[in-house]
């Protein structure tokens, strides 16, 4: 079955493990929201794990989405070359250097300059590269060191496979944003690796912040170091195959689109926020439980929204001023 392809779309849809390959009510909701605005040309990037683990569609496609590419993460046969690469001990020298202050929570204007450094230099042949990632010798000293001083786990082999995993889905994110079509909005369903694709997809396109219903939708943020903190916690007390849990890693307390709004507002008051109707059949969010990995993992959020969301907003701002002034040096 070939695939529609189109030029442009008016909106994007991010859709990790969701539709049109996946039944479920976060589908049926897609589904029903494209369905219900017509007047909208919509582009489905559905992002997944491995081809072998879903079918057929599940659904018929929309007449007005006219875009759909279709991209597995967990694709192990990618072609970065296998050779054994020296690699560039300075780029993860620095990349060290990013990670501690991510951990300690210090927000400076090195931080900014690693953070925008790293994400730059993820494309062949750079210091980041995937054939970097994967087979330098930078890379697996840098995974060894990080094993013995951070890891609880006696093996080592389950560290450095659960490192792979977890990151190389970065390059094939990466490729995507590098190619996906233009759209005047790009929206992702849920967080995880489509909210990362979403943050990539802003940053490079500058596209406005949508709010929908108003801003009087609730949702639990939770900043990353609380993220990190949680899933160190879940990794170290891990006990083996047999032991399976699952925890909400968040702030605990839902706040408002309005009050994010509000942080961003603080920080840039010129940027462009657009205001729309919540759709009535979206479902409504609010306060997730925290209470089992409190108990369970000794997790406690600290970070408010205010406080982390006002310092990716900095970041963000610092970022943006620095492209402007190297724009005009050119």
């Amino acid at each position: 079955m070939s695939l529609p392809r189109a030029d442009s779309a008016d909106i994007c849809l991010l859709l990790e493990g969701t539709f049109p390959y996946v039944s479920g009510g976060v589908s049926s909701w897609v589904n029903q929201i494209i369905r219900g605005f017509p007047e909208y040309t919509f582009a489905c990037c559905f992002v997944g794990s491995r081809p072998e683990d879903y079918g057929d569609m599940k659904y018929e496609l929309p007449d007005n989405v006219v875009h759909l590419e279709v991209h597995y993460l967990h694709n192990f046969q990618r072609g970065a070359q296998k050779r054994s690469l020296k690699g560039n001990r300075k780029a993860y020298a620095d990349l060290r250097r990013f990670h501690e202050m991510v951990k300690d929570g210090i927000h400076s204007r090195e931080r900014s300059e690693l953070f925008s450094r790293i994400v730059t230099h993820l494309g062949e042949g750079e210091d980041y590269s995937e054939e970097s990632f994967l087979h330098s010798r930078a890379s697996w000293d840098y995974i060894a060191e990080s094993y013995r001083e951070f890891s609880r786990d006696p093996s080592f082999v389950d560290y450095f496979w659960t490192i792979r995993i977890m990151h190389s889905p970065i390059w094939v994110l990466n490729d995507i944003a590098d190619n996906l079509l233009p759209a005047k909005m790009y929206h992702t369903i849920s967080t995880g690796y489509a909210g990362f694709l979403g943050a990539m997809l802003k940053r490079r396109t500058g596209k406005p912040l949508l709010l929908e219903g108003g801003g009087d939708g609730r949702l639990d943020f939770t900043y990353i170091n609380d993220l990190v903190q949680g899933m160190v916690r879940a990794l170290a007390l891990h006990k083996g195959h047999d032991d399976s849990s699952t925890f909400n890693i968040t702030f605990g307390n839902a706040r408002t689109i309005a009050d994010l709004a509000a942080v961003v507002k603080s920080v840039v008051p010129n940027a462009i926020l657009e205001e729309r109707p919540r759709a009535v059949d979206k479902p409504i969010r609010g306060t997730l439980s925290i209470t089992r990995a409190q108990e369970k993992l000794g997790f406690e959020p600290e970070w408010t929204l205010e406080q982390g969301f006002k310092r990716y907003c900095e970041w963000y701002a610092d970022q943006w001023q620095r492209a402007q002034m190297q724009v005009e040096a050119n």
